[in-house]
């Protein structure tokens, strides 16, 4: 029951292409539907992508670029502050015998915190206990890049670069009263924890090229640049 559910997985593609000979669009748009295959997990992504080339004159090219995307984690996984692992679904037992009988009362102290654990772990069947530590993330992510090109000379050209990346975060998460989490820091009372975060990032570069060839035999490439890049997060 903690594993063995039918999951289907799905992915839809659209895209358009098209322009002139100096304009060159393309855009792009993906859909990712997946079911986990424990329960009370998914994953759901949208990614838009566009790009746009132009020929502003012989010497001059601009081109531009944006990507979004859009991410829903459900689910608390089975690793890191997790409940559930992946071997309870083979080690559990599906019946406690005479055991199920017994009522658990979280808030009983006279268990250490790893006897506890222990002890739920034995006692409170997996599916029961993946419903009580739940965790649902958002993700979103913005991506700008634009880039000028200028042929000053046949041998000679100048390169700029500006791009932007954004992203945005929520992460929100339950403990049920039967948790470790709760038992540890909650009281034995159902938790509920929301995280969001923010973060951004900016790259400004300009390079400068030369190229020469003589002959068949002697070639010279020169390169020089500056480059900025900023960022900053918070939570």
């Amino acid at each position: 029951e903690l594993f063995g559910k039918t999951v289907y997985s799905q992915q839809h593609n659209l895209s358009i292409m098209g322009g002139t000979d100096k304009t060159k669009m393309a855009f792009s748009f993906t859909r990712n539907d997946e079911d986990g295959v424990m329960i009370n997990s998914g994953y759901k992504r949208n990614y838009f992508n566009f790009k746009l080339q132009h020929e502003i004159s012989n010497v001059l090219s601009l081109d531009l670029g944006a990507r979004y995307a859009h991410a829903t984690t459900d689910g608390a996984g089975t690793s890191g502050g997790s409940s559930i692992r992946i071997g309870d679904g083979i080690t559990t037992r599906p019946v406690n015998g005479l055991a199920d009988q017994i009522i658990i009362d979280p808030n009983n102290t006279d268990l250490d915190d790893n006897d506890y654990d222990q002890f739920l772990r034995s006692m409170i069947s997996p599916t029961e206990l993946a419903k009580q530590d739940y965790r649902k993330r958002v993700e979103q992510t913005w991506n700008l890049n634009t880039s000028l090109s200028w042929k000053i000379l046949k041998n000679l050209n100048y390169r700029s670069d500006f791009g932007v990346d954004l992203t945005f975060g929520n992460n929100n998460r339950y403990y049920g009263p039967v948790t470790g989490e709760s038992r540890n820091v909650g009281g034995n009372l159902p938790l509920g924890e929301l995280t969001k975060t923010e973060g951004n990032r900016y790259r400004w570069s300009n390079t400068l090229n030369y190229r020469w060839k003589k002959g068949d035999k002697h070639s010279g490439d020169f390169l020089i640049g500056q480059e900025m890049i900023s960022g900053r997060g918070n939570s």
